[in-house]
C-alpha cells in the first residue's frame, strides 16, 4: 500500500542533485542511520525562507540553492530517504497557533512522513526544526505537535473527478476549472476553537 512512495514526482525526481547529495551520505553512514543522518544535514544545510522562488517543493532546489521553505525542505528529504529505497510521503495542510481563539491562517505548512520498516509512518518536519531552534531538531524528527491540520498527501495529484488540467504539485487551496482551464480563486483559512 506504500510502494508508490518510492517513485518519483515531478518535483522530486530520481536523479538529480538531492539525489547526487543523498549518495554521498549514504556513503558515510549506515544504512539504518541514514534518515537521521539526512534530516540533521538539511536542517544544517538549508535557510529557511519565504522569499524568492521558493514554496514549490523541488527537491533540486533545495538542494542547489539550500533554501527554501517548508515545503523544500520536506522534498528534500523525500528525494533522498526514497533514493535509498525508503518509502516517503509529501503531507500539506496548516500549522495552527498554540494559543487557543480564533483568526486567520496565512501560509500553508509541508512536512513529510517515512516509512520505518517494523515500525510504520514516522513524521518529520525539517522545515519547522530550523525555524525552532529552542526545541531542537531531534524533536522533529518522528514528533509532531497536535496544532497542525493536514489537507492533503501526496504530489502530482489528479483529483475526483479527475482534473483537465495537469495533475496538481499539492493541493492545499480551492482549485476550480471553466471551459477546461483553470481558474483562479481567492481562498482564506481561518481557524476557531469550539
Amino acid at each position: 500500500a506504500f510502494l508508490h512512495y518510492l517513485d518519483p514526482d515531478v518535483m522530486v525526481p530520481s536523479r538529480g542533485p538531492a539525489v547526487e547529495l543523498a549518495f554521498e551520505l549514504a556513503e558515510q553512514v549506515e544504512r539504518a542511520d541514514f534518515p537521521g543522518a539526512l534530516f540533521r544535514s538539511i536542517v544544517d544545510q538549508m535557510e529557511y525562507t519565504t522569499e524568492g522562488d521558493v514554496g514549490y517543493g523541488s527537491s533540486d532546489f533545495a538542494a542547489v540553492e539550500s533554501v527554501g521553505d517548508a515545503a523544500d525542505y520536506a522534498a528534500y528529504f523525500i528525494g533522498g530517504m526514497r533514493y535509498q529505497q525508503y518509502a516517503a510521503r509529501f503531507q500539506v495542510g496548516f500549522l495552527l497557533p498554540i494559543e487557543r481563539g480564533w483568526g486567520q491562517l496565512s501560509d500553508p505548512h509541508a512536512w513529510a512522513h517515512w516509512y520505518r520498516p517494523d515500525y510504520g509512518w514516522q513524521a518529520v518536519d525539517p522545515g519547522a526544526a530550523d525555524l525552532d531552534p529552542d526545541r531542537g531538531a531531534a524533536y522533529y524528527f518522528g514528533t509532531l505537535g497536535s496544532n497542525r491540520v493536514s489537507l492533503s498527501c501526496g504530489r502530482d495529484l489528479v483529483l475526483d473527478p479527475p482534473q483537465q488540467g495537469a495533475p496538481l504539485n499539492f493541493f492545499v487551496a480551492a482549485y476550480g476549472e471553466q471551459d477546461g482551464r483553470e481558474v483562479r480563486l481567492e481562498t482564506q483559512a481561518s481557524y476557531y476553537d469550539l
